[in-house]
């Protein structure tokens, strides 16, 4: 989980992602929130960003990092967010596949 949008005393909409953060980060810590929960890493740091961005971070579970304000109200339709996808890519010759050659539904490679 990485944002929290309203609680029982009403919506959360209008604080800034600092304050939604923090509340977040509280209802893990005191067990409100948790398995099969899971409060997703934040950091201010570009270098640690940058490093969860490595394809490697893809196993964790981590496709790329989403980039916004810590002053910033909620935004729908993520206006104001930029998400960076980690990106790999590899060369590789197709030996065989399934399904249609315009389509196909699984390939095997060799790399």
């Amino acid at each position: 989980m990485f944002d929290v949008l309203g609680t029982a005393d009403g919506p959360l909409l209008n604080e800034p992602y600092r304050a939604r953060r923090a509340l977040l980060e509280a209802l893990f810590a005191e067990g409100v929130l948790a398995a099969p929960f899971v409060l997703c890493p934040a950091t201010t740091d570009r270098v640690t960003a940058e490093d969860w961005l490595d394809p490697a971070w893809g196993a964790a579970g981590i496709e790329g990092v989403v980039v916004k304000g810590l002053a910033q109200r909620y935004q729908p339709c993520r206006r104001g967010w930029i998400k960076v996808r980690a990106r790999a890519s590899a060369e590789a010759v197709v030996a065989s596949l399934t399904g249609r050659v315009a389509a196909p539904s699984t390939l095997l490679l060799g790399r």
